[in-house]
């Protein structure tokens, strides 16, 4: 550090400068680095990039990777690399420790094989949507003997994997402590079993989305000691006796998430509540579940819940014929719970003033709130209380049909700390976005679901008032055309993901969207009236583009051949309601 700080340059000394850049965060310090040759090496010490993610750019230089090195950068995100950067990677930079792939389709399964066993360091590996990872992978031993360092690795979505691939890839993976196999539908609980003895040291398996796991299956994961974090979400072939059972075996658990697992209730969330006095993230219910057949039954289950002194996180998805949850189980949380961030509440019933200064008093540090309730009579002043207590939140959802502009302007003039907030109200209105815009100067993004009565004067609120946004979805306002599509492209320059739907905008406002949104990477249209020429003229200023979902009855397969020329950095695409596509168009290379 000394030789790079021999001289000084400007009031900051070298020391006083360390302790002010590491204050910055990752795009501060790469713009601070920026303003002279001094100021550029000190921001290169390791120091400043201890744990740091890099997300690999599209078109990636030779020279960066070489940066990478100097700042000796271990973490790297390669979504869209292609197979010359990652040999530009491996080379500058054979310490890394951590690899994300994301559908990288321009990386191949040989490459991974070749390359992969040249990473000593590597202890953390994440695949996604990588159809690359096959069972033909793990038949070269290289690789998977390579991976014996692995702690954590990640199959989600990798859908070509199945169980003698599966085996094949454990083998090695005996020092193993996390395992996220996702919607991994290919396998079955014979590599459960694999996994009980492979790999003895696991502590945390997602499983959300493996309808395969049984009673069989719960068995060899009762036999994974040392498990902290379970989630076995949407895994349908469960009912509440196996899931009761395996939680009383698994003490140490820290994270349970058992939504959407059928018949699981009432009074098996008790049990287990009782049973994992450790948990500090724990999701039960289900939209299409009924939860409890009578309130008191609901209260008692509360009680328990609200005993987890270490909860950090609670998802209540919990309704019945009888409806959501009441003021009479929510004053159930009689001690405080500091730690506990995210609350989400589900499906709400009543929630009164005197409910609200209750619970605020014992949650006072909430970061992230989810709220949803369908009771056209429940006045709204105990959640617009409730949520001007909560200093610290950060996001904030609501799906509450019969929210007025006056509850939601009461509402967000006290939460000038909000970075997210999602609406989901049908009453909102254009002055609704305009106390956003003027109460939100902080918020970075904005969802807006059934708002049908917003319209271009709504849109002019947002975007002149919030410059600041990089993220806004807006469905089903069918009043929006293309004017609302200039204003957001003229705007709102920091715009990252941005999702419009609307029958009344065509070619002209996708265009505009596309050439003034230079850093797009998600783009969701739906609706639009684009042709072929719309649609192709777009893509053109779309390189930087990584997931796209749209939808015309104009495009043509001619259309879809051409514009995905232009969209070099794109790793998906949906196309919905397009009839007058074939399959010719969406199996071409």
């Amino acid at each position: 550090m000394e030789s790079i700080l021999s001289f000084q340059q400007g009031p900051l000394i070298a020391d006083v400068a360390v302790n002010v850049f590491s204050y910055l965060s990752v795009p501060e310090k790469q713009r601070v680095a920026q303003v002279c040759r001094y100021w550029r090496d000190m921001l290169y010490l390791p120091l400043f990039w201890k744990d740091v993610i890099i997300i690999l750019p599209l078109n990636s230089s030779e020279s960066l990777f070489e940066s990478l090195r100097r700042r000796k950068i271990t973490r790297v995100h390669c979504t869209r690399a292609t197979e010359q950067e990652l040999d530009w990677l491996f080379e500058k930079v054979p310490d890394l420790t951590h690899l994300f792939f994301r559908g990288c389709p321009q990386v191949s399964e040989g490459f991974l094989q070749r390359k992969i066993p040249t990473l000593p360091s590597l202890q953390h590996l994440f695949f996604r949507d990588c159809k690359q990872v096959t069972d033909k992978l793990t038949k070269d031993h290289l690789f998977v003997s390579s991976l014996r360092n692995l702690k954590s690795l990640s199959l989600k979505s990798c859908s070509r994997i199945y169980f003698a691939g599966f085996r094949r890839l454990t083998e090695y993976l005996h020092n193993l402590e996390f395992l996220d196999l996702t919607n991994c539908g290919n396998l079955d609980n014979h590599c459960l079993k694999i996994l009980s003895n492979s790999c003895p040291n696991l502590t945390c398996l997602l499983l959300d989305g493996c309808e395969w796991v049984s009673m069989t299956g719960l068995k060899h994961i009762s036999q994974l000691k040392n498990l902290k974090k379970l989630n076995l979400r949407d895994c349908r072939d469960l009912d509440d006796e196996e899931v009761h059972s395996l939680s009383s075996r698994l003490p140490n658990l820290e994270l349970f998430d058992i939504r959407e697992v059928p018949f699981v209730g009432n009074e098996t969330v008790r049990e287990i509540a009782r049973e994992l006095p450790k948990l500090k993230h724990f999701a039960f219910g289900g939209n299409d579940l009924e939860f409890f057949d009578h309130i008191t039954d609901l209260e008692h289950t509360f009680s328990e819940v609200a005993k987890l002194k270490d909860l950090e996180c609670i998802k209540m998805d919990v309704e019945s014929f009888l409806g959501g949850i009441t003021d009479s189980c929510l004053v159930k949380f009689e001690e405080e719970l500091p730690n506990l961030k995210k609350l989400d509440m589900g499906s709400l019933e009543s929630f009164s003033i005197q409910t609200a200064r209750s619970l605020a008093s014992k949650v006072p540090n909430i970061e992230s709130l989810t709220v949803i309730t369908y009771n056209e009579v429940m006045p709204f002043e105990g959640l617009v209380w409730f949520c001007s207590q909560l200093k610290n939140l950060r996001i904030l959802e609501f799906d509450i049909c019969e929210l007025t502009h006056v509850a939601l302007n009461n509402l967000v003039k006290n939460l000038g700390q909000l970075k997210s907030l999602s609406l989901s109200a049908k009453k909102l209105t254009d002055y609704s976005m305009r106390s956003i815009s003027k109460h939100l100067k902080e918020l970075t993004s904005l969802d807006l679901d059934d708002c049908s009565k917003i319209t271009n004067t709504g849109i002019r609120y947002l975007a002149k008032g919030m410059p600041q946004l990089q993220e806004l979805f807006i469905c089903d306002c069918d009043h929006i055309t293309n004017e609302a599509v200039v204003l957001i492209g003229t705007h709102l320059k920091n715009l990252t993901s941005l999702r419009i739907e609307g029958s009344n905008i065509n070619d002209q406002g996708f265009l505009y969207i596309c050439q003034n949104l230079p850093k797009l990477t998600k783009l969701l249209s739906n609706e639009f009236r684009i042709t072929d020429e719309g649609f192709i003229q777009g893509a053109m200023a779309l390189s930087n583009l990584e997931f796209l979902k749209i939808s015309s009855h104009y495009i043509t397969d001619d259309g879809i051949k051409e514009a995905v020329q232009y969209l070099k950095g794109l790793t998906d695409i949906v196309l919905l309601s397009c009839p007058n596509l074939t399959l010719d168009a969406v199996e071409t290379p």
